[in-house]
């Protein structure tokens, strides 16, 4: 009976210490304190993991199912799988005791249930600056897991990218960011969450309508073929979710947009299914960087 009470003692001055020596770090409910030493770590949030993996930080719980491929080793290698995407799996993450976890968008709703368990991070990005935002996480991880140098270069690789597409889209027409769901078409402007485009790459955006929806604004072929963009910047969800139903190719082969500028001239860019589910993340960035850079110098 002494014995465990002795190593309760421990436990609770050790985790007093660790709090006491915390590390504080911005998030997007504001200031947040996280135990100097993170040695048991949850991660609920894809982008997260895409940074994560890039600063060679391997969580120890992780959701089952992240869907992007790059990422599956993450899943792979953890001890504990954590749920999935938007439920958590509260008794497997007890049995893991988290020193930290990080959440992001779908998982947000349950911070209040997830902090009783352990600190956690809410680092969801809104989409508007994904740049600035993809930056500051990372920098964050870096803080965290004590790799600022590595954090750095991975930031420093992105600014570098991220000129070279601002300088790829000057004076090469506008564009028209759209999300293809199955037989559903919407656009999205420069307040939606495909608002980078816009607002820190420089794209001129051809829908000037307010749609800050989170699934945009709906759209037919002939709001299309009116709006005439010079591009077009499509994600196909159908195919991101894996959910049945056509392509977003097999939809946008439709008569009312053959003749548009941006159908005629071959000016569709599909993004990758990154952009839908790790957004912010520095591969998913670096991706998306170099997609466009390319298809806008090649016009």
């Amino acid at each position: 009976m002494k014995l465990i009470f002795l190593k309760s003692i421990v436990c609770l001055t050790s985790a007093l210490f660790s709090m006491a020596h915390a590390v504080e770090v911005e998030t997007v409910r504001g200031a947040a304190q996280v135990p100097e030493q993170v040695n048991s770590l949850a991660v609920y949030d894809i982008a997260a993991l895409d940074s994560l993996k890039a600063l060679g930080i391997q969580p120890k719980g992780v959701i089952k199912d992240v869907y992007v491929d790059y990422l599956a080793d993450m899943s792979k290698k953890a001890k504990v799988h954590i749920g999935t995407i938007k439920d958590p799996d509260l008794e497997a993450l007890n049995g893991m005791s988290p020193d930290l976890v990080v959440i992001g968008g779908r998982m947000a709703p349950n911070y209040d249930v997830l902090s009783k368990v352990a600190p956690t991070l809410d680092m969801t990005m809104n989409g508007k600056a994904a740049f600035r935002q993809g930056f500051d996480r990372i920098a964050t991880y870096g803080k965290i897991f004590k790799k600022e140098e590595e954090a750095a270069i991975l930031i420093a690789n992105l600014e570098n990218a991220l000129k070279q597409a601002q300088e790829a889209v000057k004076g090469k027409g506008n564009a028209l960011m759209i999300m293809v769901n199955g037989p559903k078409i919407a656009s999205f402007g420069a307040e939606s969450r495909f608002g980078y485009l816009f607002n820190e790459i420089g794209i001129e955006p051809a829908d000037l309508n307010k749609n800050d929806a989170t699934h945009g604004q709906p759209v037919s072929f002939e709001f299309i073929q009116k709006l005439n963009p010079d591009w077009v910047i499509v994600m196909d969800r159908t195919s991101a979710i894996n959910a049945k139903g056509e392509n977003a190719k097999v939809v946008l082969d439709n008569a009312l947009l053959k003749n548009t500028t941006a159908f005629s001239k071959n000016q569709v860019i599909y993004l990758d299914s990154s952009s839908y589910l790790s957004s912010g993340g520095y591969q998913q960035l670096m991706t998306e960087l170099e997609l466009l850079t390319q298809a806008f110098k090649g016009s």
